[in-house]
C-alpha cells in the first residue's frame, strides 16, 4: 500500500510592491514667477502711461502752467522720461525671468538677481532726486499767487503728502528687488537652482552594418 504524497502548502498572494513615489517639486518657482510675470506686464503698461504724461507735460502752455499753484521742476520731467524708459528695460527683463523660472530654467536665478540689483539701483537714486525735486516743489508751492488766504497749516499738510507719497513710492519700487535679492542668494534656493541644468544626452548607439 503506498503512502498519499502530502498535499503542497497553500500559496497566499504577495503583495505588491509599493512604488516609488516621486520626489516633490517645490512650489515657490510657480508662485515667484507668476508674480514676476504680472508685475513685469503691469510695470510695462505704468511705465508707457507714465512716460506718455511726461512728454504731454513738456508741451502744457506757459500759461496752464503758471495757474497751476506748483509744477514739477523741468530737469525732474526729464529725468522722468529717461528713467521711465530705463523701467520698461527692467520691467522686459523681470517677465522674462518670470516665464524662465516657470519652466525652471537655470537663467532664471541670475536674471532675478540682474532685476533686483537694478530695480534696487533705480529706486534709491528715484529717492534722492525726487526729495530734491520736493523741496522745489514745496519753495514754489509757498510762493505761489493767489493762495495767500490758505491756512499755513493746509499748505504744510499738502506738503507733507507730497513728500510721504514720493518716499511710499519709493518703498514700493524698492520692495520686491530687495525680496528677490535676499531670496536668491540663499544657498538652499541656489542648489536647487543647479539642480535644474539638463545632463547631456548619452549618444545614440547605432547597429553595426553588414
Amino acid at each position: 500500500m503506498t503512502q498519499m504524497a502530502p498535499p503542497p502548502p497553500p500559496v497566499f498572494p504577495q503583495p505588491a510592491p509599493v512604488p516609488a513615489s516621486a520626489p516633490r517639486r517645490s512650489a515657490w518657482p510657480t508662485a515667484i514667477g507668476v508674480i514676476s510675470i504680472v508685475l513685469g506686464g503691469l510695470g510695462l503698461v505704468c511705465i508707457s502711461v507714465s512716460v506718455t504724461w511726461n512728454a504731454m507735460q513738456f508741451r502744457m502752455p506757459n500759461q496752464m502752467a503758471q495757474e497751476m499753484p506748483f509744477v514739477m521742476p523741468d530737469w525732474f520731467l526729464t529725468y522722468q522720461t529717461v528713467a521711465g524708459l530705463l523701467q520698461m528695460v527692467v520691467s522686459i527683463l523681470l517677465l522674462v525671468a518670470g516665464i524662465l523660472l516657470l519652466r525652471r530654467r537655470p537663467a532664471a536665478g541670475w536674471l532675478h538677481l540682474l532685476y533686483a540689483v537694478l530695480g534696487l539701483t533705480l529706486a534709491i537714486v528715484g529717492a534722492i532726486v525726487t526729495y530734491h525735486a520736493m523741496e522745489e516743489v514745496s519753495a514754489s508751492f509757498e510762493q505761489s499767487e493767489g493762495l495767500e488766504d490758505m491756512p499755513p497749516f493746509v499748505r504744510a499738510m499738502m506738503t507733507s503728502q507730497m513728500r510721504s507719497g514720493s518716499i511710499m513710492g519709493v518703498i514700493f519700487a524698492a520692495a520686491y528687488p530687495a525680496f528677490l535679492l535676499v531670496w536668491f542668494l540663499r544657498g538652499p534656493i541656489r542648489r536647487e537652482i543647479a539642480s535644474w541644468r539638463v545632463a547631456p544626452s548619452a549618444p545614440t548607439l547605432h547597429p553595426p552594418t553588414m
